[in-house]
């Protein structure tokens, strides 16, 4: 009966939802009978809202019924290899809000999930977070054999693909997820003709909480803000964006990457002499202990939130010593990341976002910039 019932669940909810709610209500009072061994077909999850209005089915009753029921069905651990039925109907409640996700609803809706459901499962977490909130839990990326292997800071393992537009996807849900950087012209230039993505290491920060870490460790990072529009645009420029002059050579510019299309271009190379680290910063309070392990960098004090940062570091973990060729400067401090060049092919100039706005630079030097990017770009 019940398997019936998962087969023509997006049936029953077009006709009257209210089937939806004795569903739940059948499942809280009867879990002993959704057996251990019914197969949970994919096809439902992919057609569940097939045939729904959007714009008048009720969604937070749904929602409200999905709460109540995950809510009241606590799981037991396994006996005998057998995935206890309040485990099955979990994961059933996942894939419905996997599918709900797929949906891209008032953003309040997801919420009410998000913070309701007392024990949500780990994956679909994610899933809200970076589909809905756009948000990027920290991984860790190690590349054996050609296959991409990611986990999480403290080292448990997520998933593993050799399909970079899979990793890619899994990691960044939403195709227009963006970041930006500010940073000399030139120094943009440069990376677009050596093909690199120039990172620091942090011993040259001022946060005195990174600035400690040694130089003998092979860590370099290059710092990205969440934020590609005008908010914080004053601190994010008085901060990064200073210059002494505006000659061409020092003059700064903010610069918009796709965030799939940056992790896509530094991962394929599948360089295995490094260990990759993507995520976002987790802001903390007042952080006073210096960093002493990888994932200390990313996290820092809440004075810091505004910059709503997101970081990519990479640590050397092979066995030679790096080739001095691979640095900007001779106390190996500016590291040349080698990438696709494609990933500079797409960056464009915009008078008002792309240029400090408080030091009214001349409109001669913005178009000369513009000219002489398209000029590299018309190279790659």
């Amino acid at each position: 009966m019940i398997y019936n019932n998962l087969l023509y669940l997006q049936n029953f909810i077009v006709e009257d939802i209210t089937i939806w709610q004795k569903f739940t209500e059948f499942l809280i009072n009867n879990k002993d009978y959704y057996y251990s061994d019914m197969i949970i077909e994919k096809l439902i999850f992919e057609n569940l809202f097939e045939y729904i209005d959007k714009n008048n089915f009720k969604f937070d009753f749904f929602i409200d019924n999905l709460i109540l029921l995950y809510n009241s069905i606590i799981e037991k651990p396994y006996k005998d290899g057998i995935i206890p039925n309040e485990t099955l109907i979990h994961r059933f409640l996942d894939n419905v809000i996997l599918a709900l996700i797929d949906l891209k609803l008032d953003e309040n809706l997801y919420k009410n999930i998000y913070d309701n459901i007392t024990y949500l499962n780990y994956f679909v977490k994610n899933a809200i977070k970076g589909n809905i909130f756009n948000d990027f839990p920290p991984v860790k990326i190690t590349i054996k054999n050609g296959e991409y292997f990611v986990y999480d800071l403290e080292n448990n393992f997520r998933f593993e693909t050799n399909d970079i537009d899979d990793l890619v996807k899994r990691l960044v849900p939403n195709d227009f997820n963006n970041v930006s950087r500010i940073l000399k012209f030139q120094y943009l230039l440069n990376d677009i003709n050596n093909e690199t993505l120039t990172m620091s290491h942090p011993y040259i920060f001022e946060d005195k909480n990174e600035c400690l870490y040694s130089l003998d460790k092979k860590v370099y990072m290059a710092c990205f803000s969440k934020t590609i529009d005008k908010d914080n645009a004053y601190a994010w420029w008085k901060i990064y964006g200073i210059t002494p002059d505006d000659n061409l050579e020092n003059i700064k510019v903010r610069i918009i990457f796709n965030k799939r299309d940056l992790l896509k271009n530094i991962l394929l190379k599948k360089d295995k002499n490094f260990e990759y680290y993507f995520g976002d910063i987790k802001y903390i309070g007042d952080k006073k202990e210096k960093n002493d392990d990888i994932k200390d960098f990313f996290e820092k004090s809440t004075s810091f939130k505004f910059e709503r940062e997101f970081r990519i570091l990479i640590k050397y973990i092979g066995i030679d010593e790096i080739p001095n060729d691979k640095y900007n400067d001779k106390y190996k401090i500016f590291f040349k990341l080698d990438l696709d060049n494609k990933l500079y092919k797409s960056i464009t100039l915009d008078n008002k976002l792309s240029f400090d706005p408080y030091r009214n630079l001349e409109g001669k030097h913005k178009e000369a910039i513009k000219h002489i990017l398209k000029e590299a770009q018309d190279k790659i």
